[in-house]
């Protein structure tokens, strides 16, 4: 539909724009969980990665004797091993907060 179609159809172009704002509020509440995601998988790495050393520490084995002794999955493993940046909680929005902003 032209520019000039929508104007002469009333109402057209507030039904265009409150179409907008859902799809992108909807855009903003998947992104936050997104983000709350990767925020808990970097935790949860964290706490893997502590873990895994104390057992290291405590039972004076290497990472390799430990997955397999522990029969750790090749899939925990490559998490174990990956390199994750520190955890930054100033940015994650809770889900209770999730949209109380107006998306503009």
């Amino acid at each position: 539909m032209s520019t000039n179609a929508r104007n002469r159809v009333p109402g057209a172009a507030a039904r265009i724009l409150e179409e907008r704002r859902k799809s992108l509020t909807a855009m903003k509440k998947d992104l936050d969980g997104l983000e709350n995601a990767v925020a808990a998988l970097k935790t949860a790495h964290a706490q893997a990665c502590r873990c895994m050393e104390s057992l290291k520490s405590n039972h004076h084995m290497s990472q390799s004797d430990l997955y397999r002794d522990f029969n750790i999955p090749q899939a925990m493993q490559t998490f174990l091993k990956a390199k994750v940046e520190p955890v930054d909680t100033a940015g994650v929005v809770s889900e209770s907060e999730g949209l109380q902003g107006e998306v503009s």
